[in-house]
Formats: C-alpha cells, sequence, structure tokens
C-alpha cells in the first residue's frame, strides 16, 4: 500500500504541476500584448494574401471584364477578406454583399487604414490595380447595434483571441497597439469588463485528473497509515477527503469560476457546497468513493442483528432517497439546465452531466443499500419483519407530504417497499439477479422513479416560469416598442418629405399617415393604433391634424404621465387598464421655422403573428419562455390584448374575476393560469397540456441513459478483470445473453437506420416544401408588382428613374409584404438596394444594400429567371430568392428579392418539433422492443437451460430421468437424441460397472494379499525363534515370550487397521446430505491444526454465507485428509506455511488447500488420487481416493497443482446451494 500511496502521489504532483504550468502559460499567452502579437500574426498573413491578390493585374482585369463564374465567386466569399473593385469613384464589383461598400473610396489613403462601417471595425487596404482601385477589407470586430443569439459583437474569430477584446483607433490605458505588416499602428486593444481567459481542454483535463489521482493517493494513504483496521482508515479518508473539499470551495482553485464553464453558478447553483455543476461533480464522485470503499472492504465485516439496527438500517436508505430526490430537484429548480428530456434538442452538455450525476448517485444508493441488507444475519424478509420498514416508510410519506404531495408520496413508498423487497430477494437468487435480467430490473426501477421525480419537478418549474411570465405581462410598458421608437425618431425628424407637409401643399394628412405607417411603424402598427398631430411653431394644430392646440396635450401629458422615458417619449397608464404613448418630433424646417409632429400609440388587439423578426430584436426583448405560452390580458373584465389561437372569451364573467393572485384552471387540452394582479386586471396565460406520450418518453430517455452508463461501468470492469486475470473467458458471454445481446443490437441498428432515413426524408421534405412554398410567394409578388408596373404608365415610362421607383412603390410594396407575409427587397440593375419592407436590416447594418454578388450574377450575367440558394446574416441562415422584374416588352427593370429570415426560425422549430416527436416515439418502441427481445431469448434458451440442468446433474452412479418435451422441433430432437443417450449410458454403465468391479476386486485381492504379508512374515520368524527357544530349554524364554507376544499383538493391530481401512473403502457410508454453511465447516477444521508448533496457518475467505447441499460429516473427513497432508508434507527443517482460502467462481465454490512442503514429483502426480498411492513411508495410500469419493458424491470436483521443492495446492469445487 505504501509503494502505491507514493507513485500516485507522484502521478499526482507531476500531472498538477503540469496543469499548472499550462495555466501560467496561458495566462502569459492571455495576457493583452501576447493578444495583440496574435492579432498581428494573423493580420499579416491576411494582409499578404490580399497584396498578392491585388496586385495580379490580369485576374483584376478579368473579373472587371466577367469573366468569372459562380465557382469563382463562391471561391471569392470563402477569402479571409472582403473587396470592391471601383473604376475611378465608381463601384463595378463586389464580392460579398455582408460587408458595406465605400462610395467616397478617395479619402481614404494607399494602404492600410482602419475604419468604422455600420456594423463593425474594419482593416481597410486600398490598392491600385491596373487603373482600377481595389479595397479589401479585413473584419476585425463586428459592432452591431443590437445582439441577440444571431448577431454579436465579438473579435473575428479568426484571430484566435478573447473574442470581447475592445477595440480603439487610439491608444488605450492598459491596452496594447496592434500594428500592420509594415509596423504602422492601426489599432489598439483592451481587455473588457466581460472577457474571460477560459481554461484550455487539456489544461481542465489535467486538473480533474489530478483530482482522482490526488484521491487515489489519499485512499491508500488511509490504508498504509491503517493497515489492519479498516473503518479507521475509511475515518482517515473521510477526514482527507472534506479537507480537499472544503479547500476547492474557499480557495476556488483550481477549478476557478472564470476558467472552467462547470464551475459557473448562473448554470447550476444550489445550497453552500454545491455552488456550481462542478462541485455536484465533486461531491457526487467522493460520495461514490466513499461508498465504494464501504462496498469493498467493510460490508463484509459489518453485522446488524438486532431489530433497532434494521430500523435504522431501513430509515438510512430512506434518508439516502430522500437526498437523491433533493439533488434531483435541485438540478431542475436551481439551474438554468434543461432537463425536458423529451425535447432532446434543447439538451446540452451540461444537462448529460447533470443525468451522469444522477446516475452515480443512484449507483452509490445502490451499493449502500445493498450492503446494509447484506448485513442482517436473516436476509430473507419475513412478514413478521415487515413492521420494522414502517419508521422508513412514515419518514418518507412525511417528506413526501410537506415536498410534494401524497400522490407521488405513495408511489415513492411503494417503490421504496419494491427495492427493499428486491435486495431481500438479491441474496436468494443470487445468480439470477446478477444476470443481464438482473440489471434491466434495477435499471427499470431507477429509470422509472427518476422519470416521475423529474417529471414532477419539470411541471412545477413550468408553473413558477408561467407565474413569472404573467408577472411580466402585468407590466404596462412595452420595452421593445419603447426601443423601436427610439430608433426611427431621428429618421423621422431628418425625413424631407415629412419635413415637406408643413411647406408643400399638396403633401396631405394620408401622405405623411401613409408614409410613417409603411416606412416608419410598419411593425408598431401591427400592435398599435396610432394618430398623427402636427403643430406649427405657435402650437396650433396644423391642416386640421388636431382639433386640440399644441398646449392640450402638453396639459395632458403633464398631468397623467407615469414615466418619462426619455425627453420626447411618454408614457401615459389611463383608467380603462390600457395605456399610451406620446411620441414628440421636432422639425426643424429652416433656421427660422420651427414645427413639431406628435404621434400618439394606444394598444390594439394582440395579432398572432410575430411582430418583429428575432433577427433585429435585442437579445434582452427575447424571452424564450415566452415563445410557449398565449396569453390574454383583460381589463374590468374585457379582452384588450390576445396572442395566439386559443378562443379566449370577450368578456370574463365575475367567477373568473373573483380569483386569488394566481389560480391555475385544468381544462382537456389547456392549462390555464388566471392572474389578477390588480382589482381592474386579468392575465391568463395559457399551455397546451403534455400528452400522454412524453412521460414514456422521458421515461425510455432515462431506461437507454442508465443502460448505456452500466454498460460503459461493465466494460470497465470486465477490461479490470481481463487485465488481472489474462483471461479472455473473462469476456464470454452465455448463450441466452449472446441471444439477447444480439437481437437488442439488430434492433437497435435497425432503430437508427430507420430512424436517420426518417429523418432525412422528413428534413428533406420540410426543406423541399418552404422551398415551394417560398417560390410559389415569389410568382404571385412578382405577378402583382409587374401588374402595379404596367398599370402605371407614368412609372412604366420613366422605369429608369430610380428615385420615382422608391417613390411610387414604397408603399405597395410594403402593403404586398403584409399580404403575403414575406419581405421584400427590390435592387436596380446596378445591384443597389432601392426599396425594402424592412429598411431596418439594411439601415442598421446588417448587411450592405448591394445584391448578393452570385444572385447578381446569376440574373445579371447568365440571365437566369430565378435564383434560389442559402444565405446568412451572423448565425442566422435562412433562404432567399432574386427574380427579375420585367416589363410588358420583357425589358428587365429591377431584381426583386424575397428573403426567409422572418419564418427560418419557424422553419428550424417546425423540424425540430417533428424530429422530437419521432425521436420520442421510436426511443419508446426501441424500449418495448428491448424487453420484448429479452423475453424472447428466455422463451427460447428455456428449454436449452433445462437440458444444462440435465446434463450438470448427469451421475453415472445413479438413474437419470429423461427430459419430457412434447414438440417436434429442432429442440425436441435434441431431447429426443439426449434420453436415447442416457438409455445406451445406463447399458454401458452397468457393463462397465460390472467390468470395474471384477478388475477392482483383482486388484484389491493383490493388494490385501500384499498388506497382510507384510505383518505376517515378522509374526511367522518371532514364532519360529520363539519355539527355537522353547526346544534349546532357553533360560531367558518367559522375556522371550513376552517381547514375542507384544510384537505379534502389534502387527494383528496393524491387520486390523489395514481391514478396516479397505473396509471403509469398499463400502463408503451413505451420504446424509443437508443445507449447511461451507465456510463454518472450512474454519472449523482450520481451527483444529492452527496451534501446531513451526506451521503458520492462515485462513481467507470472499465468501458471503455460502450454502452447499453436501454431507456435513464427511466433508470434514476431506478437509481432514486435505489439511493433514498438507501439514504432514513439511519437513522438520523448513518453516511451515499452510493456508486455507475460500472464494467464487461464477456459480461454484472453490476451497484451496496450499502448502510449502515438498511437493509431489512430476511422474508420480497422475497417481495421487489411485488407491493405495502414497509418497509417505507409512499408511494405506486410501486417504486422497476417499477425498475424492466424498466431493464427487456432493457434486463437486477436486484437482491440485505442485512443484518439487515449493509446494502443493489441492482445490476443491463444490456447487451453490439454489433453491
Amino acid at each position: 500500500m505504501k509503494r502505491k500511496f507514493v507513485f500516485f502521489l507522484l502521478l499526482f504532483i507531476i500531472t498538477a504541476a503540469s496543469a499548472s504550468v499550462l495555466t501560467f502559460w496561458r495566462l502569459n499567452q492571455n495576457s493583452i500584448e501576447a493578444e495583440a502579437h496574435k492579432i498581428e500574426h494573423r493580420l499579416a498573413h491576411i494582409e499578404k494574401s490580399f497584396t498578392d491578390f491585388a496586385s495580379d493585374n490580369d485576374l483584376i482585369a478579368s473579373i472587371v471584364n466577367k469573366e468569372y463564374n459562380s465557382k469563382s465567386l463562391r471561391a471569392f466569399s470563402n477569402f479571409k477578406f472582403d473587396f470592391f473593385i471601383y473604376s475611378e469613384d465608381s463601384l463595378i464589383f463586389w464580392s460579398d454583399n455582408l460587408a458595406i461598400p465605400l462610395y467616397d473610396i478617395n479619402k481614404y489613403d494607399e494602404g492600410s487604414n482602419f475604419v468604422k462601417l455600420k456594423n463593425g471595425w474594419y482593416e481597410l487596404n486600398r490598392f491600385n490595380s491596373g487603373g482600377y482601385i481595389v479595397v479589401g477589407i479585413i473584419p476585425i470586430k463586428s459592432n452591431y447595434n443590437i445582439e441577440n443569439a444571431y448577431l454579436k459583437n465579438i473579435i473575428n474569430p479568426d484571430f484566435r483571441v478573447d473574442e470581447r477584446l475592445e477595440v480603439s483607433p487610439t491608444v488605450q490605458p492598459d491596452g496594447a497597439v496592434v500594428k500592420n505588416i509594415d509596423g504602422k499602428p492601426l489599432f489598439s486593444i483592451k481587455k473588457s469588463g466581460i472577457s474571460e481567459t477560459k481554461a484550455w481542454p487539456i489544461e481542465q483535463i489535467l486538473y480533474w485528473i489530478a483530482l482522482g489521482l490526488f484521491c487515489l493517493a489519499l485512499h491508500f494513504f488511509s490504508l498504509t497509515i491503517f493497515p489492519n483496521n479498516k473503518l479507521l482508515a475509511l475515518l482517515q479518508l473521510i477526514v482527507s477527503f472534506a479537507i480537499v473539499r472544503l479547500l476547492i470551495h474557499f480557495i476556488d482553485f483550481p477549478f476557478s469560476n472564470s476558467s472552467i464553464a462547470l464551475f459557473d453558478p448562473s448554470i447550476y447553483a444550489s445550497g453552500i457546497f454545491s455552488k456550481s455543476l462542478g462541485e455536484m461533480l465533486i461531491n457526487v464522485g467522493m460520495l461514490l468513493w466513499v461508498v465504494s470503499y464501504c462496498f469493498i472492504h467493510i460490508r463484509k465485516d459489518f453485522e446488524v442483528k438486532n431489530i433497532p439496527g434494521k430500523v435504522a438500517a431501513y430509515l438510512s436508505i430512506a434518508l439516502f432517497l430522500i437526498a437523491i430526490q433533493q439533488i434531483i430537484k435541485s438540478f431542475v429548480i436551481d439551474s438554468n439546465i434543461s432537463f425536458e428530456l423529451d425535447n432532446f434538442l434543447e439538451l446540452s452538455v451540461y444537462s448529460l452531466t447533470g443525468l451522469t450525476l444522477i446516475a452515480f448517485t443512484l449507483l452509490s444508493f445502490w451499493m449502500f443499500s445493498f450492503a446494509l441488507i447484506q448485513s442482517f444475519d436473516k436476509r430473507q424478509l419475513l412478514k413478521k419483519d415487515l413492521i420494522l420498514l414502517f419508521p422508513a416508510i412514515m419518514l418518507i410519506l412525511i417528506y413526501e407530504y410537506f415536498s410534494i404531495g401524497i400522490p407521488i408520496g405513495l408511489f415513492a413508498v411503494v417503490w421504496f417497499a419494491l427495492l427493499v423487497l428486491l435486495l431481500h430477494n438479491y441474496f436468494r437468487s443470487l445468480a439470477s439477479i446478477r444476470s443481464f435480467a438482473g440489471i434491466i430490473i434495477i435499471i427499470f426501477l431507477f429509470s422509472f422513479w427518476v422519470a416521475i421525480t423529474m417529471e414532477y419537478y419539470n411541471h412545477k418549474k413550468e408553473l413558477a416560469n408561467r407565474q413569472l411570465f404573467a408577472v411580466e405581462l402585468a407590466e404596462e410598458r412595452d420595452l421593445m416598442t419603447e426601443s423601436l421608437l427610439n430608433d426611427i425618431k431621428p429618421r423621422i425628424e431628418s425625413d424631407e418629405f415629412i419635413k415637406a407637409f408643413f411647406t408643400n401643399p399638396y403633401v396631405s394628412k394620408r401622405d405623411i399617415i401613409d408614409r410613417i405607417a409603411y416606412l416608419y411603424m410598419r411593425d408598431i402598427s401591427k400592435k398599435y393604433d396610432f394618430s398623427v398631430y402636427a403643430f406649427d411653431s405657435d402650437g396650433e394644430a396644423f391642416k386640421n391634424t388636431s382639433e386640440f392646440d399644441f398646449s392640450h396635450f402638453e396639459n395632458r401629458i403633464t398631468k397623467d404621465c407615469d414615466t418619462i422615458i426619455d425627453n420626447n417619449l411618454f408614457f401615459i397608464p389611463e383608467k380603462n387598464g390600457k395605456f399610451a404613448y406620446f411620441v414628440e418630433f421636432p422639425l426643424n424646417i429652416d433656421d427660422e421655422l420651427q414645427t413639431t409632429l406628435l404621434i400618439e400609440l394606444k394598444p390594439k388587439i394582440f395579432t398572432t403573428t410575430n411582430v418583429y423578426p428575432e433577427l433585429l430584436l435585442e437579445e434582452r426583448f427575447s424571452n424564450p419562455i415566452s415563445k410557449k405560452y398565449i396569453y390574454a390580458l383583460y381589463a374590468y373584465g374585457s379582452l384588450i390584448g390576445q396572442k395566439g389561437d386559443f378562443p379566449y372569451d370577450f368578456f370574463l364573467d365575475q367567477e373568473s374575476l373573483d380569483v386569488d393572485e394566481f389560480e391555475f384552471i385544468n381544462t382537456q387540452q389547456y392549462s390555464h393560469l388566471v392572474y389578477c394582479p390588480t382589482t381592474s386586471k386579468t392575465i391568463i396565460v395559457s399551455i397546451e397540456r403534455e400528452r400522454w406520450l412524453k412521460p414514456l418518453a422521458v421515461f425510455s430517455y432515462l431506461f437507454c441513459f442508465f443502460l448505456f452508463i452500466s454498460m460503459i461501468l461493465s466494460s470497465v470492469f470486465l477490461l479490470k478483470k481481463l487485465i488481472e486475470k489474462r483471461n479472455k473467458n473473462v469476456l464470454a458471454l452465455s448463450f441466452r445473453n449472446r441471444i439477447t445481446v444480439s437481437m437488442i443490437l439488430i434492433i437497435i441498428v435497425s432503430f437508427l437506420i430507420i430512424g436517420l432515413v426518417t429523418a432525412r426524408y422528413f428534413t428533406n421534405e420540410y426543406e423541399l416544401y418552404h422551398q415551394q412554398r417560398l417560390i410559389r410567394k415569389e410568382k404571385a409578388v412578382r405577378s402583382a408588382i409587374e401588374y402595379l408596373i404596367k398599370d402605371n404608365t407614368d412609372l412604366n415610362e420613366s422605369i429608369s428613374n430610380d428615385q420615382l421607383i422608391k417613390k411610387e412603390l414604397t408603399v405597395d410594396i410594403a402593403s404586398l409584404s403584409d399580404i403575403h407575409s414575406m419581405d421584400i427587397n427590390i435592387f436596380n440593375l446596378d445591384g443597389d438596394l432601392l426599396i425594402s419592407s424592412k429598411p431596418e436590416i439594411f439601415t442598421k447594418g446588417l448587411v450592405s444594400d448591394k445584391m448578393n454578388p452570385l444572385a447578381y450574377y446569376h440574373l445579371s450575367d447568365v440571365l437566369r429567371n430565378q435564383y434560389l440558394h442559402q444565405e446568412s446574416i451572423g448565425k442566422l441562415q435562412y433562404l432567399s430568392v432574386y427574380v427579375p422584374i420585367r416589363n410588358e416588352t420583357g425589358e428587365t427593370l429591377a431584381y426583386m428579392n424575397l428573403p426567409y429570415f422572418a419564418q427560418a426560425s419557424n422553419l428550424k422549430e417546425e423540424i425540430s418539433n417533428f424530429m422530437v416527436a419521432l425521436v420520442n416515439v421510436y426511443v419508446f418502441l426501441l424500449v418495448c422492443a428491448g424487453f420484448i427481445a429479452f423475453l424472447i431469448s428466455n422463451s427460447i434458451t428455456r428449454p436449452l437451460t433445462e437440458i444444462r440442468e440435465k446434463l450438470r446433474l448427469l451421475n453415472l452412479t445413479r438413474s437419470n430421468e429423461p427430459i419430457e418435451w412434447r414438440r417436434k422441433d429442432e429442440i425436441g430432437e435434441l431431447v429426443s437424441e439426449y434420453n436415447k443417450m442416457i438409455r445406451e449410458l445406463e447399458k454401458s454403465v452397468q457393463l462397465l460397472a460390472k467390468s470395474e468391479r471384477e478388475s477392482a476386486w483383482r486388484e484389491m485381492a493383490k493388494q490385501i494379499a500384499h498388506e497382510i504379508k507384510n505383518p505376517l512374515t515378522p509374526m511367522k520368524l518371532s514364532i519360529q525363534y520363539l519355539q527355537r527357544s522353547i526346544e534349546a530349554n532357553d533360560g531367558n524364554k518367559d522375556e522371550l515370550v513376552d517381547r514375542v507376544s507384544k510384537t505379534l499383538i502389534e502387527q494383528i493391530d496393524n491387520l486390523s487397521e489395514i481391514a478396516t481401512a479397505f473396509s471403509s473403502f469398499a463400502k463408503m457410508p451413505k451420504a446424509k446430505n443437508e443445507v449447511m454453511n461451507l465456510e463454518d465447516v472450512a474454519r472449523s477444521v482450520f481451527d483444529l491444526f492452527k496451534d501446531t508448533h513451526d506451521i503458520e496457518y492462515h485462513f481467507h475467505s470472499d465468501l458471503d454465507d455460502p450454502q452447499v447441499f453436501a454431507d456435513k460429516n464427511q466433508l470434514i473427513s476431506a478437509f481432514n485428509n486435505l489439511m493433514q497432508n498438507a501439514t504432514q508434507s513439511i519437513s522438520d527443517e523448513q518453516k511451515g506455511n499452510v493456508e486455507m482460502n475460500l472464494r467464487i467462481n461464477e456459480d461454484k465454490f472453490i476451497i484451496e488447500v496450499k502448502d510449502n512442503g515438498i511437493g509431489i514429483e512430476k511422474h508420480l502426480q497422475e497417481s495421487v488420487f489411485v488407491p493405495n498411492f502414497t509418497t509417505k513411508s507409512s499408511g494405506t495410500g486410501l486417504g486422497l481416493a476417499i477425498t475424492k469419493r466424498i466431493i464427487e458424491n456432493a457434486g463437486g470436483d477436486i484437482w491440485f497443482e505442485s512443484a518439487v521443492g515449493q509446494g502443493s495446492a489441492f482445490y476443491i469445487s463444490l456447487p451453490m446451494y439454489d433453491e
């Protein structure tokens, strides 16, 4: 043990030192100077690539002359830089439409420049090539004015540095300057407040390995300090683990929250000593370690015989069960980790980590419960012992009553009782429970309980989330709309057409309202009704836009305003439960004329559609919880707002209004939460109720996951045995298990293939459906636009005027976009954006106002009638279709683009929902098929098992019963051949027995004659000598008579012993078999010999209550013979050592008697069990022959191993007793 302690301690030191070196290196590598150096190195490589590209005049000329194809364009898009080609000041080629092109290119110097465009910071390289200006821009850091799941403001990932570094064109304190390839300073970087230095994967792995090695060192240290006291070693180990655990908790090393994601409390935190998932991992690991130690080293020496001890054991098991339930609760309730197992696409690596920790906790619980039940003196649960379970059952009921409720509590009690019965049954059917069937039963029980518990807490979490969402809805302010209003304010204030309303008499109020509605407030108008009021510089209503002057609205705002969002945006609650927004737009017409535009917004009934695409939503406005809910808003019992397709009542009855703050109402299909924050306001949040398949799917996933974990642990255990024993038979499976495993593997592979093919097919079908849907939309929109062009003669005559197109089609494009629920972009023949139904995509700099170069090439150069392909903005992938717009003569007037990004998330959600449903069904069917395969394999192998048992019991010394099998199948033929064989065998046995008896009697007669001759010779000589002495009248004849008499008596006694020995061998007493404890019998024999002088005796047993069926007296005689032979084989000159060891091998007990005596020569080993063979100077040589017969009569076997000068080891194999 000491060597192992030193070995693992050295390994720990080496591993920890390696991890620390990596940490030190990483921190130095991630210093701001090192980050700047890495960016410079990468930039230099990209700059050189651009210089080589731009200096190739022939290549640039071929691009200008359009001597390229789609393959070339795709290759250009894969460059690490985007490039633009200008002829004088005109842009004639662009490689991508994600980068914002520069139209005033002459203000930038030749060479490298650092510029800020709408969507980020770039290094701009200007290069003159063959009369053209080639501009390459290298992304440094994206800088969108919104951030969400698709758009992130991060450093170029190609730089492989901290993605949250801050970038500035000037030198920053605590920053570092980044230079170009020529040494020219470009920009500076510095660490941001949210920058994180994540540990490298190899670094994290080494720290975890170091922790495991240190625990191993502590383990062997405890065994070194207390080699003979396993309990004190356990206490030492627990204290050591506790110290390590406290150090990790309080000094936060080496698992720093900022370096390893598992220790991030924002992912999971529960309680003092589980403030992160990583700490819970350490807790569970140490728990499993301690329980495993007890299971291996202490359980055999631990015995519970009295009733209080058994009650305490059951209470301990119940407390452990409650603790596991608390762990499951904390994982679900106290974390941001998804445990909605039926929606596997939402699962993360943290979900799998949590499930693995639950699996290892259950393993600890099983070993703990197993060890306690094993310690009982009577492990079979009797009816009178059921009363002992009552305190534990009451404890579980009390806990469940206060934490969950009686229904789940009763389930937990029934489950606990089944578990205890299973544990007790473990010892009565040891072989069967350790089989594949036993593992399946255990996993089934645990999966069922965890599924019920986890689903309950998931349901509780959903209810809490719904309440939180209802409280958020009760907040009247619409933060997303406020953000949108702030975005459009500067655009409206600078709109010349709106300003013209005050100076041009031909611009009407309707024109202004339409322009604001379709150009600025298209999305807001889906949620709000708005009114526009205009006032001149004196505050009077302009062009009858209002019946009140500006002071009226000022007084209302001053009196009723609840919140001033900024200087010109006001929130006003109203008494009817509604609210209003007022937005003031000061308009500077000229230096003298100051006017005001006032917009009032009031909410209307909510539509069921998403009023703003996710791409344009700030992350703070994107609530993933809200996506699965529908809701209705009521004021004074009247519906004022709604989202979703559920038919909410327009008026609520009084009963619905008279509720507590929160009340849940369940119908057949929906679950409704009614929330009344005030007496005038009611909010109903609804969700579709879970279907019956969900619990089955959760159970199926858990069963498969736990089975997978058990297979991994079993593989590790078998590999360990294979390494230790170097015996390939360790991996051998029984015929039944081979059939079961083969059938299950075939089913799994079949389901995987069918599932993958089905999933791929339906995914393709979904994608094809949406492609066709997009094409149908494109045809409808194109027809409508071409009709508008045809219908407008003025427009058709002046179609080349881009400004006129924008003026005449802006409103119509917006209307078409609303009708078809599609965004529409119109580009001119040069690829420049003219009109967009969603201008924010371009004004916010998400993409440039240039057409996609691939689409432009296919429509402009290849003259295709349609081009459909995938595009991306940030991380959002979407379909996009481009088509030409033509007039009556077939002349192309413009290019229309329909991007499908508004529906991209919907498409993904549809495919995900289908895939989840499909996989849930497949997993459940897979589990069912697995059980059916198991039952079928059992039914197939049951007859073979019966035949095996008959063959095992086959005995030549008695009559063997034939097997009855009525079916005429392959197994029936096998049974028939077996029955025929035993009949033939009985005849052969009779003949053989007769022959053997005759041979044996002849051999016995020779042996008896030989043994009798030996004492008769000295008897004859003694009598002859006495006769001569009498005839010679010898004087000491009396003394001679005494001596001769003693000699004759000794030889007669010898003859008597010989006769007795042969009689015993010839007629072995009939065995009186009984169930006995093998270890008790072996130890009783061992105790008779252990006090022999000059010999050390050792007894060791790995068995636990080993029951055998044999004759106890004969077994004692057999053990006596082996122990006596072992003792007598040791010479007087050597220090003797005799061992008796008991162990288990599959379904048999092995007894080993080993000595270090003289051994048996090789040429004599074949005759060891032959009657009359002996290597001693005295004795009949029948001891081992009699021993062999005793063991065989008990259904066992005996053999030995021996080496001259080293000793011998005799082995006895006896079958386990099975009721």
